[in-house]
């Protein structure tokens, strides 16, 4: 791409509505500009979801097309790099951590979690195929989250570990077709014999116990720990959910891609009404994790949070989900029919 043509673009751009996108091809190479009406903003987004926000015509000629693979995401996965060192030197106990396929630049990640004594990850947002062989040659256990039977076959196929099984009710990505939690493991269940975490709806002992009965091993707790004390979110966030009912969350974009569960506000209902969305929606999404502003990004949060009335450390929400949940069997095991 020569500036030139870039500027032709940024000034066809700028002579159509200011919230209206334009995409184009060069050297075989799809690219979308993207603007912002109320912010001024632009960025540029590649066919494999690469995101440059704001820009001028030198820095993309300068960055993005001299193959340097330039992506603000590199940063932020520097900060991840930086907090499995400190997870690791914590602690010599298991930890995992989650590799969204979607969103790796290279496989240098996966030596990395490998070399820092990682045994566990998930992987989300893209299919496992693609490192299965590199994650599973590290030694790594290796999880795939899923939305619906069709993964999870996919998955299995691909030479998974266990499933991290996600119904509707969860916040952040989601499928469009809106699969509740119980019913999508007894599908899964009927028909794959790996492990099944639980995901989706979940936030105490009762729902745990719920789960295991439909055929689930472990549960994971998104939007229960992201209103927990250690948290590093925004209390902003933390207050919402705490505030916040069962029906207190929107289904973004079920027609395009990605689809997600958020917090309602006032930005994500402009996004709901719109029907549709890209991934500048996110360019704020600092400001909403670290400056508290709800109306930066979506809030991807799940509708446990009708559950949820307040901020407890991550041990006390532990001990007492096991508490509820053995309490929930004892209780069972007493109302026979």
């Amino acid at each position: 791409m020569t500036k030139s043509k870039l500027n032709n673009v940024l000034m066809e751009r700028n002579g159509h509505d200011r919230d209206k996108n334009i995409s184009f091809e060069e050297e075989g190479h799809k690219y979308t500009i993207h603007s912002d009406l109320e912010s001024e903003y632009t960025s540029v987004t590649t066919w494999n979801h690469q995101f440059f926000p704001k820009f001028d015509a030198d820095l993309i000629i300068d960055k993005m097309m001299k193959g340097k693979n330039w992506n603000p995401k590199n940063k932020y996965w520097g900060m991840s790099k930086e907090e499995i060192k400190k997870m690791s030197s914590l602690t010599d106990q298991p930890f995992g951590v989650n590799l969204p396929i979607l969103f790796l630049q290279d496989d240098s990640i996966v030596d990395f979690v490998a070399e820092c004594g990682v045994k566990f990850v998930t992987t989300s947002a893209g299919s496992p195929a693609k490192y299965i062989d590199r994650l599973k040659s590290a030694g790594l256990i290796v999880y795939h989250a899923v939305p619906s039977l069709i993964g999870a076959l996919k998955a299995q196929e691909a030479g998974v570990d266990g499933l991290v099984v996600e119904g509707t009710e969860g916040g952040g990505f989601k499928s469009p077709e809106e699969v509740g939690l119980h019913v999508l493991i007894q599908a899964i269940r009927k028909k794959i014999d790996l492990p099944i975490i639980a995901a989706g709806g979940i936030a105490d002992g009762i729902g745990m116990a719920a789960a295991f009965a439909c055929g689930a091993e472990g549960v994971q707790m998104g939007t229960r720990f992201v209103s927990s004390k250690e948290s590093p979110v925004h209390q902003n966030w933390k207050d919402a959910i705490l505030s916040g009912s069962e029906s207190d969350t929107y289904i973004l974009n079920k027609s395009g891609s990605p689809c997600l569960r958020a917090i309602k506000t006032e930005y994500s209902k402009e996004i709901y009404e719109r029907g549709s969305m890209d991934m500048s929606v996110f360019k704020g999404v600092q400001d909403l994790y670290f400056g508290g502003d709800l109306n930066a990004a979506p809030a991807l949060t799940g509708q446990s949070m009708g559950l949820i009335d307040e901020v407890k450390s991550v041990k006390e929400i532990i001990n007492l989900t096991v508490q509820e949940f053995n309490q929930t069997l004892d209780s069972l095991n007493q109302a026979k029919i």
